[in-house]
């Protein structure tokens, strides 16, 4: 029988944005081409990526070097560079002229800087932290599942007083129906 020998596991590059597998900022993306052309694109700012489809926000912190730049990256960088990456580990994608991707063997077109100067004012929508009254964390799953049994495309959750854990969810149609919090509500 012959010995295995164990692979040396990649190296992660230096200058090179560095995020989750897990995160699929993608999915907050305009699913089709708009009239808001950045809004099909993540955007890289100041240790954040940002993406948009107008209704819904995700802000992902990630680890940036010193190499890499702000401006858009597009869907298919974020969904190649997941390729290959085990849970847990780490996707990295070189962001300055283009988008390179070392361990894909690749580099895409990364949109002009014009084009990134136009993405939506994502810091003036994002509420403070100093105006939350009440905090319950939900399963988002659940959440969905709920939706799906009320053959709801939008539910509406009615936050009861504080002492008072089940959280009423309305769907359209008169659809009603109940979920529990994950923790306590503060």
């Amino acid at each position: 029988m012959g010995k295995r020998g164990l692979l040396p596991a990649p190296k992660i590059k230096e200058n090179e944005l560095k995020l989750l597998k897990e995160h699929k900022i993608e999915k907050a993306l305009q699913k089709e081409t708009g009239t808001r052309f950045q809004t099909e694109y993540a955007l890289l700012e100041d240790g954040n990526l940002v993406a948009t489809n107008g209704r819904i926000l995700a802000v992902v912190p990630v680890e940036v070097d010193d190499a890499d730049t702000n401006g858009l990256v597009s869907k298919e960088a974020l969904v190649q560079a997941r390729k290959g990456i085990s849970k847990g580990g780490l996707c990295t994608i070189g962001c300055n002229s283009g988008l390179h991707l070392e361990r894909q063997g690749m580099t895409l077109e990364r949109p002009f800087q014009e084009s990134a100067d136009t993405f939506p004012s994502w810091k003036s929508v994002v509420p403070s932290g100093d105006a939350t009254v009440r905090k319950v964390t939900i399963s988002a799953k659940l959440l969905h599942d709920l939706a799906n049994a009320l053959a709801s495309d939008a539910v509406t959750l009615h936050l009861q007083e504080e002492d008072f854990r089940a959280i009423l969810v309305t769907g359209e149609n008169d659809a009603t129906g109940v979920i529990m919090p994950l923790s306590p509500a503060k």
